[in-house]
């Protein structure tokens, strides 16, 4: 590092420069120049030169930082390192890239701007399922705008589309007969998708790997592709923020939770979960994006990770501070060290996979109308009607996105509500990715017809 200081104008100026002998720096880690006088400035050049050219003879140097500047396959989706500050996040993304991309220091606070990078992910057979998708991270706000009113039309039309496979029985016949009263459960299952007793034997699995990279085959399909990672400033409670350029680095950091499709939220795992952990996670879910939980610096709880009972009771504590994301990998880790890597690799994996995942609609029928005849239900201020869902449709995937139509949209519990969504994540598998359920009743669509129609 140099330090350049300038409007260093006259030579009335000189002894100024013994200020900034404090800072530590050398005599030759510092230069007096003065930009609009061209003073010292060949001297900078000269060393640039020299510094180029000593560069240029470090090949291996030079090899660890181009890595991951380029993808070296197609770029099938993006991933965003979120945390608080000094979680390790800057750490996972050197150990994905390979090479020293991001400042690592004990410092909390040290990366400012997000840091973008591409590593390989390898897929295997799954690679062909995986098309590549537009290359573009940072968008300004006027592009993002444009992006949710192309979505927001193309939605509707895709709304419409699902109402005219409906058959025309169906489409009139949305209002039912009356049922008799029918008590709403308060129970209707478990959230949990992942049980303790599985993420023991994952990382048991784990621990046995030796070789974590793919033995080189000639293969008729290329079993990589490249995924875009970026490291995002730590993110404090909104009263500890302090400054303008602390600010601008949460704002990006949020902005990068938007622009991504997979997000791992790093925890310092001998902190625990926090109050803003869980803030930051919800977000995550609220804007569609799927969640990773990795729990880092595992290397310093080695009297927990090796004690079969203790592990098991720390995980289950973990789980119990967040029961709402059941569904979502505890995945611990060292950064630092590298264990359990392959682990959080294969489910970053499997979590891409999954969340392009598209289900057959003759599936989704069988399987909602299964959920909804399990425990069936009648809303309130529905005349003792019972809720029936006629006919249901996939809209979209990333994140897996199901329309509904129903005799009535309004006033459905949330607790059923997620009990629809818990029941889909198991027969379809959704896991670390969150599910969104949209209800609509023919009264809905007309409405909707008509304004279309207004419009042309």
């Amino acid at each position: 590092m140099w330090l350049l200081i300038n409007k260093f104008d006259s030579d009335k100026q000189w002894g100024d420069e013994a200020d900034f002998y404090e800072l530590g720096l050398k005599e030759d880690d510092f230069m007096i120049i003065s930009a609009e006088h061209n003073r010292g400035l060949q001297d900078l050049k000269d060393r640039l030169y020299t510094f180029a050219q000593d560069f240029e003879k470090k090949e291996s140097d030079e090899k660890d930082i181009q890595k991951g500047v380029k993808p070296n396959h197609d770029v099938v989706g993006s991933v965003a390192i979120i945390g608080a500050p000094n979680a390790g996040k800057s750490t996972l993304l050197n150990r994905f890239v390979g090479a020293q991309r991001a400042l690592v220091s004990d410092i909390p606070g040290a990366t400012v701007d997000p840091i973008e990078a591409y590593f390989d992910l390898f897929f295997g057979d799954k690679a062909k399922e995986l098309g590549a998708v537009d290359d573009k991270f940072r968008k300004n706000n006027m592009a993002l705008l444009e992006e949710f009113q192309e979505y927001e039309e193309q939605f509707g039309e895709q709304e419409l589309f699902a109402y005219d496979q409906m058959s025309p029985d169906l489409q009139s016949g949305l209002d039912d007969e009356d049922d008799k009263e029918i008590e709403i459960e308060e129970d209707l299952g478990e959230d949990d998708i992942f049980k303790v007793e599985d993420l023991e034997k994952s990382l048991e699995a784990t621990e046995q790997e030796v070789d974590e990279e793919r033995p080189e085959e000639v293969e008729e399909e290329n079993p990589y592709r490249s995924i875009k990672i970026i490291d995002t400033a730590g993110i404090r409670k909104q009263k500890r923020v302090k400054g303008f350029i602390e600010e601008q680095s949460v704002y990006r950091s949020l902005k990068a939770i938007t622009e991504c499709d997979v997000v791992i939220f790093m925890v310092d795992a001998t902190k625990g979960i926090t109050h803003q952990d869980r803030r930051l996670c919800d977000i995550a879910l609220e804007k569609g994006k799927s969640i990773i939980i990795c729990l880092n610096k595992v290397d310093l709880m080695k009297d927990i990770m090796n004690d079969g009972k203790k592990k098991r009771e720390w995980l289950l504590d973990l789980r119990a501070t967040i029961p709402w994301l059941g569904f979502c990998e505890l995945v611990p880790i060292s950064a630092k060290k590298g264990s359990y890597f392959s682990h959080l690799k294969r489910s970053l994996m499997n979590t891409m996979i999954i969340r392009r995942q598209k289900v057959s609609t003759g599936r989704l029928n069988k399987t909602i109308s299964y959920l909804v005849d399990k425990h069936p239900i009648i809303l309130n201020k529905s005349a003792g009607k019972r809720f029936r869902v006629k006919y249901a449709s996939m809209l979209k995937a990333s994140p897996p996105t199901f329309l509904l139509f129903t005799n009535k949209s309004q006033g459905i519990p949330e607790n059923y509500r997620r009990y629809l969504q818990n029941g889909l994540r198991r027969e379809f598998q959704f896991i670390n990715t969150p599910v969104h359920l949209i209800f609509r009743t023919s009264t809905d669509i007309e409405r909707r017809l008509q304004k279309s129609a207004a419009k042309s």
